[in-house]
């Protein structure tokens, strides 16, 4: 999405202008969600700078989490291993966090990203933080 990488302010450290982040949820709150609207949002997360801010945690990943059980975390995990992201690692993070089907395959991408090729320095440096055997 245009709307997500032009909301980053590379000025600014890579912050993304959350006020612009939720006005295109407004945006998407005026259609029917949908999961279409999630994958969208992940592809603008990935094609934005790896080190991106987009919240803690943000109104795009509030809109996404309402899919949950309903297909974000396969998106997720599709474009996450594809383009390790500051923001997917943390989003990869909080799932490890819910004891459910989804929080193994996030945290092996987790794992996988301190081997990725496209992973920078000071995310690889952070992945430890999210292994709880700390390898």
């Amino acid at each position: 999405m245009n709307r997500i990488k032009a909301a980053v302010m590379p000025d600014e450290d890579d912050d993304a202008d959350e006020a612009k982040l939720y006005e295109l949820i407004d945006d998407l709150e005026l259609m029917e969600p949908a999961l279409d609207h999630v994958e969208a949002i992940l592809q603008g997360v990935a094609e934005s700078s790896p080190r991106a801010h987009f919240g803690d945690p943000g109104p795009l990943v509030h809109y996404i989490e309402r899919f949950s059980g309903n297909g974000y975390e396969e998106a997720l995990f599709k474009v996450s291993k594809a383009r390790p992201t500051s923001h997917f690692l943390w989003m990869l993070g909080r799932l490890t966090a819910v004891e459910d089907d989804h929080a193994g395959e996030a945290l092996e991408i987790i794992r996988g990203y301190a081997a990725h090729p496209g992973t920078h320095d000071d995310l690889r440096d952070r992945v430890a933080e999210y292994l709880p055997d700390r390898t």
